[in-house]
């Protein structure tokens, strides 16, 4: 429960961050880069201090297999803003939290509960719901193909994160 919940206060500033920085157009990557190394220290701060002992392999493996996914999905996430809008992108983003689920009963055999399949039956649904669709928002939101594409990408992305962290 304290992993959920530093992890939705993390992403809500961080992303609060990086439209601001967006706003007043700073190097977003960089910024993310700076980011990502200082909660990459903290974390191993965190691990060596909780008496964990040395740095296990496979944990650093993880932590660069995210780090890379996490900065390769910036230019797509920035794009998908533009193309989407920030609440559906941040929205198919977080639904990527779902993705261990499925990939822990697949290949780990974890059992799923009854309100984790509706969830994982109402989520698609619910996304293509609430996409924008072209000329339906008044605003400079597109929309089309383009964003569509990117969100899928987007979760796909996120979905490798989440079951780094889960794994």
């Amino acid at each position: 429960m304290i992993y959920l919940c530093c992890y939705i206060a993390s992403s809500i500033a961080f992303h609060q961050l990086f439209r601001f920085g967006q706003q007043k157009k700073t190097d977003v990557l960089s910024t993310a880069a700076v980011n990502y190394s200082v909660a990459a220290a903290l974390t191993l701060a965190w691990y060596l201090i909780a008496g964990h002992g040395e740095v296990d392999r496979r944990l650093v493996v993880y932590g660069l297999c995210n780090g890379i996914v996490y900065y390769v999905s910036l230019p797509v996430l920035l794009r998908a803003y533009q193309l989407a809008g920030v609440g559906v992108t941040v929205a198919v983003l977080f639904t990527s939290n779902l993705s261990p689920v499925i990939i822990g009963f697949l290949l780990w055999d974890e059992p799923v509960t009854n309100m984790q399949w509706i969830a994982l039956v109402l989520v698609p649904v619910a996304i293509f719901l609430v996409r924008p669709r072209d000329g339906g928002t008044g605003g400079s939101i597109k929309g089309g193909v383009k964003a569509d594409i990117l969100l899928v990408l987007l979760f796909v992305m996120g979905s490798v994160m989440m079951t780094t962290h889960k794994a």
